[in-house]
């Protein structure tokens, strides 16, 4: 009796211990999309991702609005801004934060539909290695751009 006791509560904190190294401790914040532009089906997201456990990566997104959602950064090359598709994730730091959209890294929404119209809500879901999937609720809003790093 007391040896399945005892098992009984090690299998339970091993469980809640996996279950804070899977992402548990990720919360999303301070989401937002900017709205269409003319006739444009292109936009781009931004979210805080903060991490208050182990390291993780931002694998994927997606969003209601949009046939697809990719993991974006851009950089001057002379006068010119270019901007490209992230491949294998961006990595969260274990007790530390990443944000998307008020820098060089952003989430870039392709094929929007419906037009994003100021004052709508959309879906974003961000896709963790080890956290899952992560859903956050964002306002279709202006927002005032930041200064952006420049690399060559």
């Amino acid at each position: 009796m007391v040896r399945s006791l005892v098992a009984a509560v090690l299998v339970a904190l091993m469980a809640s211990s996996v279950a804070d190294a899977r992402g548990g401790s990720i919360t999303l914040s301070d989401a937002s999309v900017s709205p269409s532009r003319g006739i444009s089906t292109t936009s781009t997201g931004r979210v805080v991702i903060d991490n208050a456990g182990a390291a993780d990566r931002l694998v994927s997104a997606s969003c209601t609005c949009a046939a697809q959602v990719e993991l974006h950064r851009m950089w001057m090359d002379g006068q010119i801004m270019r901007m490209r598709k992230i491949e294998g994730g961006m990595a969260v730091p274990a007790h530390g934060k990443l944000v998307l959209g008020n820098s060089d890294q952003h989430l870039m929404l392709i094929g929007v539909k419906p037009l994003l119209k100021l004052g709508a809500k959309v879906t974003l879901k961000l896709h963790f290695q080890h956290a899952g999937t992560l859903s956050v609720d964002a306002p279709v809003q202006e927002v005032a751009p930041m200064p952006m790093k420049m690399r060559h």
